[in-house]
């Protein structure tokens, strides 16, 4: 294998060529520019930008940090819908595993809805006891065995890991027979918004993309990467809709871009059928 060839984090295919124009959309370049899977099509890039040059990137690129998707500071309106709707299909107090969970703010309404929840998250220190800073991927969940919850919640994390389909593999681990797993990434590439801005010729401004996501992921390889699951059904892929509280203009947008399947997010339920060995 070629020095500057590596292989496709979805498929193992190797890897050698960048995406000229997605790269050109996205401001990436050099070290930490996009690649493009030519088997599975996967745009993923292994280095981030460095953090130190933040501000001069900030400025010379024009990016900005938008509305935080991931309920670390207020709770997701559709984070909450998927809870009540999950929680239909259960009897009293269903187990809930949100991973990458901010502050905990979905952890404590789904309690407050009779749930039995808790978390993980990496990033700062909580002293609530129901948060673990534990990477699942790499050590097990505190006082919990594998395949005991009803519904493991992964929202707006995937982008950010090196190995996607190990850390979905980990997420899986813990849903029991019957429950669901739910996970959610943005749409940078094929929603209709980035689609009409390519055209237009302007640039990706999210400084989030910039310098935290490694994955850029789409309906195909996000489907394609759930396909790696065994015993599991998928229950539905979707770009669901996002612009509550925004003003009515963007609102009816990604109402239209939602309909014709390009939204600004991507969200997946999928079924565990049956447990798997070693999960017990």
């Amino acid at each position: 294998m070629n020095e500057n060839t590596i292989d496709c984090p979805l498929c193992g295919s190797e890897v050698e060529t960048a995406i000229i124009v997605l790269n050109s959309f996205l401001s990436t370049e050099g070290e930490h520019e996009l690649k493009s899977c030519k088997s599975c099509g996967f745009a993923f890039r292994v280095q981030l930008p460095n953090q130190s040059s933040k501000d001069v990137d900030m400025n010379k690129l024009g990016l900005v940090y938008g509305d935080y998707t991931a309920g670390t500071d207020t709770i997701n309106e559709r984070m909450m819908k998927r809870v009540k709707n999950i929680a239909k299909l259960y009897g009293p107090e269903p187990r809930l595993l949100d991973v990458g969970c901010g502050s905990g703010q979905l952890i404590q309404f789904a309690n407050d809805n009779g749930w039995q929840a808790c978390g993980t998250e990496l990033n700062g220190q909580s002293t609530d006891e129901r948060i673990f800073p534990v990477d699942i991927c790499t050590a097990d969940l505190p006082g919990h065995s594998r395949a005991s919850f009803d519904l493991v919640h992964c929202h707006h994390v995937l982008e950010h890991v090196s190995d996607p389909k190990a850390f979905l593999i980990a997420l899986a681990s813990y849903v029991k027979p019957g429950g669901y797993l739910c996970v959610e990434v943005p749409n940078e590439l094929e929603s209709l918004a980035s689609q009409i801005k390519r055209l237009l010729g302007k640039k990706y401004n999210g400084a989030t993309a910039y310098f935290e996501h490694l994955n850029f992921f789409s309906p195909t390889t996000f489907q394609y990467l759930m396909g790696a699951l065994p015993g599991f059904d998928t229950t539905y892929l979707r770009t669901p809709f996002i612009g509550y509280g925004y003003s009515f203009a963007h609102a009816f947008f990604d109402r239209f871009q939602v309909l014709i399947s390009k939204g600004a997010v991507i969200e997946f339920l999928t079924q565990k059928e049956f447990e798997l060995d070693g999960e017990k």
